[in-house]
């Protein structure tokens, strides 16, 4: 195993100003989407992005969540469907993570009970010309009581990626897991399980996924190799027939408690790491890593 230690770049928030003591970059804000339907506490709780669609979850605490879709029209974004599932309850958490590519859109319901309480699962829809329909009901094949399967998800159109922060794993509460899904053709297939190689008890490895191509990564945010809840995040890429561990990534600077991990994006030979609670400019500060 290679450890990958070298930071590339490391983002902090500008407030008011930039790094260099000049004014901060204008924002400009295109459109405001909102709920068509009565607001709760946890609309935009997830959110996702292809060419054409803005995909908005909608978890909600008192009633079964839901998930929004929007499309770009001519005159620029505009409501065009709710997703729903009837195997949803209340507190089930739909929508709590979404991820889309294509005409495809993966709901995590890390909440749901489907081979037990709080085991998660997760939704798949496929737009087939202009009707959303559910395709499918991923649920892990070693599925147990508290997994949160569905915590995190992310896809590319032919494979989907799973995070479950609390699986446990050789005897290791909240050591956590990540499943690699792949369609094929006929459906969709538990193609591999990844975790840890040095994974230790309340790691929360699958805090975060992000899935590109043949590459994957996943957050653990409670890794305590550095310290407690450092941090860590892991890459693996598939080769051949399966999915190999290739490297794990830390802060050069890593500390406790700085969650590294907590969030993760991955773009062709890019990867970026968030740690929420990285001090540098204060409590909490935070900072993202580029590799």
């Amino acid at each position: 195993m290679t450890r990958r230690c070298l930071r590339r770049t490391v983002f902090t928030a500008l407030l008011g100003a930039s790094a260099a003591g000049g004014s901060a970059a204008a924002q400009c804000v295109e459109t405001t989407l909102t709920s068509p339907a009565a607001a709760t506490n946890d609309y935009a709780r997830s959110v996702a992005v292809t060419d054409d669609l803005v995909i908005v979850g909608d978890p909600r605490l008192d009633e079964p969540g839901r998930v929004l879709v929007y499309s770009l029209a001519e005159g620029g974004w505009a409501y065009e469907t709710t997703l729903l599932s009837a195997a949803a309850f209340a507190g089930d958490q739909f929508g709590y993570a979404v991820a889309a590519a294509g005409n495809l859109v993966v709901v995590g319901v890390y909440a749901a009970d489907v081979t037990g309480f709080s085991s998660g699962a997760v939704h798949v829809y496929r737009r087939l010309g202009a009707t959303w329909a559910l395709e499918d009901q991923l649920a892990p094949s070693d599925g147990d009581m508290g997994d949160r399967f569905g915590w995190a998800v992310s896809t590319d159109g032919e494979r989907v990626l799973v995070g479950a922060r609390s699986d446990e794993n050789d005897g290791l509460l909240g050591s956590g897991s990540a499943y690699v899904f792949r369609h094929t053709g006929d459906g969709w297939l538990e193609e591999a399980k990844l975790t840890d190689p040095n994974r230790a008890a309340n790691d929360a490895f699958g805090f975060s996924v992000s899935l590109a191509g043949t590459t994957a990564l996943v957050g653990a945010s409670g890794d305590d190799d550095p310290g407690l809840d450092s941090g860590a995040a892991h890459v693996f890429r598939h080769v051949g027939i399966g999915w190999v561990h290739e490297a794990e990534l830390e802060a050069t600077d890593a500390e406790g408690q700085e969650r590294f991990g907590r969030a993760v994006a991955l773009a062709a030979n890019i990867a970026v790491v968030g740690a929420s609670h990285d001090g540098d400019d204060g409590t909490h500060s935070g900072s993202a890593y580029v590799y």
